[in-house]
């Protein structure tokens, strides 16, 4: 699967927040992020998934879609059983608006896959303790 340059430059020049209860944890994709690893701790968990369902196809979109997208998604996952902390992407060039996203401690790579396609998002982030994130794309823009 081939991803337009320009698109990928976009995620790699982001920072991503996790607003977690002893503060916030930052990391970027292919960067090793041991901040994140505490937060698996409480569960045990292996592995988790950094996802959002704004800008759908990363066009924008108004800030009420972008809400009701983000709070359906939040409604999904709790009736999946599954827990998660807040988050942010924020873009480095300021040229993209800062975008909610959920931490999902526990997810699986598929699982993270299945929620982003059916939340029409080219890519989510996957992680495992103790190995540096990594975008994990589910379409090819087109």
């Amino acid at each position: 699967m081939t991803i337009p340059k320009k698109l990928l430059k976009a995620y790699e020049a982001t920072t991503y927040v996790i607003h977690a209860p002893g503060g916030n944890v930052s990391f970027r994709v292919g960067r090793a992020a041991p901040g994140i690893d505490g937060l698996l701790e409480p569960e045990s968990h292996m592995e988790w998934v950094f996802m959002t369902a704004t800008n759908p196809f990363s066009k924008p979109a108004s800030e009420a879609e972008n809400s009701e997208r983000q709070e359906l998604l939040c409604k999904t996952l709790r009736l999946g059983g599954y827990q998660f902390l807040t988050g942010m992407g924020i873009g480095d060039g300021g040229d993209w608006p800062r975008e909610p996203a959920l931490f999902i401690p526990g997810m699986t790579r598929e699982k993270g896959l299945a929620y982003g396609r059916v939340f029409e998002q080219y890519a989510i982030i996957h992680g495992r303790r103790g190995a540096a994130p990594e975008f994990v794309f589910s379409r090819v823009p087109g």
